[in-house]
């Protein structure tokens, strides 16, 4: 996914944040067209969703989703895995 070009006004807030005022991922190319998917697609996904009586509290939305959450759950687990008294089911 591109990300738009980072702007000089929050070079001393990233470099706060992060430690550098560089960005490590590359800027959109504007010149190319953009690849985001259909907000209409997710805003139908999330109402047939939530008109389901029964639907469960969360929902995955879109062809990554599954992945992108099964990469937060783990950086998750492993942080919390950094803390002794924890013991993460199995």
């Amino acid at each position: 996914m591109p990300f738009a070009a980072p702007r000089a006004e929050y070079d001393d807030l990233r470099t706060a944040l992060f430690g550098a005022a560089e960005v490590p991922w590359p800027a959109a190319d504007p010149d190319t067209s953009p690849t985001d998917a259909d907000p209409a697609v997710a805003a139908d996904a999330l109402l047939a969703h939530l008109g389901d009586p029964d639907h469960p509290l969360r929902v995955l939305i879109g062809e990554d989703a599954p992945g992108h959450a099964a990469l937060a759950y783990a950086a998750r687990k492993e942080s919390y895995g950094a803390d002794g008294g924890l013991v993460w089911p199995t």
